[in-house]
């Protein structure tokens, strides 16, 4: 694997703690990243409005945001639309492991391949991505970037194919992650 040149960063139970805040020791950590010439990019389902409020609870402005509108859908709904095969459905499970929405999206547009768009873009290879999760939603980017990272908190089936376990959101894993394996140090 070449050196991380990207992070990529899921928010509820990745970077945020139990408060859904960024915890100093993950804002730290990020900089640090940023500091040594790796880009971040924020990876959610939430909405732009959300994402300026964590990005501003970060010691320095993340570089990209890849987001995209969540819906919630009732469970009989969710097989009638993946039939369909128009659509990408990712059930996310936040807040202590209940299942809490399923985002809706289009086939092919997940995280993953909005990462891929953006490196393109950058001139950097998925090899040089680390990109951490907890959910099924992250998927795609975990099993695309160089190198996938779940939290302690993750589902088993993210965790199944990750490269990396960390610890969990609530133990600042982010930070334990980057100090790990892009070599910044406190």
């Amino acid at each position: 694997m070449t050196n991380i040149r990207l992070l990529a960063l899921d928010l509820d139970g990745t970077l945020l703690g139990a408060d859904s805040r960024v915890p100093q020791e993950n804002a730290r950590a990020v900089r640090l990243a940023q500091e040594a010439g790796v880009q971040v990019a924020l990876c959610t389902g939430r909405n732009h409005t959300e994402v300026l409020t964590f990005n501003s609870q970060l010691e320095q402005s993340a570089d990209w945001a890849v987001i995209a509108n969540g819906a919630a859908v009732v469970d009989e709904m969710t097989a009638a639309l993946k039939k369909t095969g128009r659509f990408e459905l990712s059930p996310s499970v936040m807040y202590g492991g209940a299942l809490k929405n399923v985002e809706l999206n289009r086939r092919g547009v997940h995280k993953g391949a909005a990462l891929e768009k953006l490196c393109a873009a950058l001139g950097i290879s998925m090899e040089a991505v680390m990109a951490m999760g907890d959910s099924d939603n992250d998927r795609t980017m975990v099993e695309l970037s160089g190198l996938g990272v779940a939290m302690g908190n993750a589902q088993p089936s993210l965790m199944a194919v990750a490269d990396a376990v960390t610890g969990a959101n609530t133990d600042c894993g982010v930070a334990q992650a980057i100090r790990q394996y892009c070599n910044i140090v406190r």
